[in-house]
């Protein structure tokens, strides 16, 4: 189903993202933890059917992906000055912020609420929560990121404007 489907993207992700890890424009290893992380947890889940309702709140998270796919085609295509990349990064900054900070928060608050239901479950759910609250920690340190780079193309699309204001 989809969870089999979504970990067969992140293995060939995670491929992609070894085989190019020497890439001036790739070298993020903090996407390969990413990856390994949900790539473990993913496995565990299928395996034994566990955390449906976490797996759910975790899989809309990439709903970022899309448009950072998109942002990243644009730069790589040198098309950063245009309103495409421009909607690309707004797109991209919305959704990770909404889904991976806002969304993970309450989803993580969700899983301990729900703590009873699975605190007697062996050493293995506790690694793939152990998992959550990491990956948790690299999305907030990626959301720094997002933030400025935001602010970045914000600037700039202001002083462009500006500049046409002020020309006319």
């Amino acid at each position: 189903t989809f969870a089999s489907l979504f970990v067969g993207f992140l293995q060939w992700d995670l491929c992609w993202l070894i085989w190019h890890r020497k890439s001036t424009t790739n070298n993020d290893p903090s996407a390969m933890i990413h990856h390994v992380i949900f790539i473990a947890v993913t496995h565990y889940v299928l395996f034994g059917y566990f955390f449906k309702r976490p797996f759910a709140w975790l899989s809309l998270a990439e709903l970022s992906t899309p448009f950072l796919n998109v942002r990243w085609f644009l730069a790589a295509s040198d098309r950063k000055d245009g309103m495409s990349y421009l909607l690309a990064s707004l797109g991209f900054a919305v959704t990770f912020l909404a889904t991976r900070v806002v969304g993970f928060t309450l989803g993580l608050y969700d899983l301990w609420q729900s703590y009873n239901l699975w605190k007697d479950s062996g050493t293995g759910l506790y690694g793939v929560v152990l998992g959550l609250h990491l990956a948790y920690i690299l999305n907030l340190f990626w959301s720094t990121k997002v933030v400025s780079a935001l602010q970045r193309a914000i600037r700039k699309k202001k002083k462009i404007a500006f500049s046409l204001l002020k020309s006319d």
